[in-house]
């Protein structure tokens, strides 16, 4: 995995629970944050909004938190249309370049870090980050980017 990468699991389930989001908040997204009001968007999980420790953090640090509704999040979560999607296909594309090189081997624990550390470095860049605001409308403000038919 890329350096300085840190693994967070959830003993009971594939999803994140309260306590790891609260201590991903507060280890990794305050520390970055600037001075003044940040907006932080979510979907709608528990995770992100069942917690009186998570609402706390946020106020204290000037965090706002922003739940975008269920069913949305293609249409108004920038890093699934952008570094998301992008990160997506560079890693089947890590995988496939690896599969190929390797034909009598599988794809173990030890290789999935390095392929997703490899398909991180092309997809999480500022430029891919910002293209997903433009394309869902939110920067700069476009309210036709959602099509009509994703209102029903």
């Amino acid at each position: 995995m890329p350096r300085g990468s840190a693994v967070y699991v959830n003993q009971k389930s594939v999803y994140i629970n309260t306590q790891i989001f609260l201590e991903r908040l507060k280890i990794h997204f305050v520390p970055r944050i600037t001075a003044g009001k940040v907006i932080l968007m979510l979907d709608g999980h528990g995770s992100h909004c069942n917690s009186v420790e998570t609402l706390t953090c946020a106020d204290e640090d000037d965090i706002i938190l922003l739940w975008i509704p269920p069913h949305t999040t293609y249409y108004l979560q920038p890093p699934d249309r952008s570094v998301l999607k992008s990160l997506k296909a560079s890693f089947y594309q890590a995988c496939d370049r690896w599969v190929k090189s390797n034909v009598d081997r599988r794809i173990s624990r030890l290789q999935f870090g390095q392929l997703q550390g490899v398909a991180w470095a092309k997809s999480a860049t500022v430029e891919n980050a910002a293209s997903g605001f433009k394309l869902t409308g939110i920067y700069p403000l476009d309210q036709q980017k959602i099509l009509d038919y994703a209102y029903v």
